[in-house]
């Protein structure tokens, strides 16, 4: 099953992959055009696709916070195990 980090990250990726398609594309094209082109929307894209990386490490989804809960409760387990005589 897909986790909500892994989503985040590929949407991240996939925007700057983007942005980066829009630079490649404006270093081929002579038009002034291609310079509003290459700051205004490649540099969107790559800045978004940052943004989203980022909140993606500083987020807690729902998914991490059950994982936590699990790990937790199976530390508590092996803790109470090893108590006993």
């Amino acid at each position: 099953m897909e986790k909500a980090i892994d989503r985040r990250l590929r949407r991240a990726g996939v925007l700057v992959l983007i942005g980066l398609g829009f630079e490649a594309a404006s270093l081929f094209w002579n038009p002034p055009f291609s310079f509003f082109l290459f700051i205004i929307g490649s540099g969107l894209f790559v800045v978004l696709g940052i943004l989203v990386f980022l909140y993606s490490l500083v987020s807690r989804g729902e998914s991490a916070a059950a994982d936590a809960d699990a790990a937790g409760e199976g530390l508590r387990q092996a803790q109470g195990a090893s108590l006993k005589p």
